[in-house]
């Protein structure tokens, strides 16, 4: 039987698309280009309710970023940047192919 978490974390995950980040209740995170822009992929969600991923453009260098939504109570996250690609060694844009 599904509960109500896995519900919502499977729905968060089928509604992730570029620009934003979503769930039932709408929009958890507007990504801006200062910060980080064009999430693409499924985030994933820890035990706490806090969700990862990538985007392909924003952050410092515009490289994009490795992000965490902080979860801080029902519907409500905050950005964490966890890292700035810097377009060098390490890369940029992670997920285009």
């Amino acid at each position: 039987m599904l509960t109500n978490r896995t519900l919502r974390s499977l729905l968060t995950l089928a509604l992730f698309c570029s620009g934003a980040v979503l769930d039932a209740a709408g929009v958890l995170h507007a990504f801006k280009t200062s910060t980080a822009s064009g999430p693409v992929g499924a985030p994933v969600m820890d035990a706490a309710g806090n969700l990862y991923g990538v985007t392909v453009g924003g952050g410092i260098g515009g490289n994009g970023t490795i992000f965490e939504l902080v979860f801080n109570g029902p519907g409500e996250y905050t950005l964490k940047t966890l890292y700035d690609f810097t377009g060098s060694l390490d890369g940029y844009g992670p997920g285009v192919a």
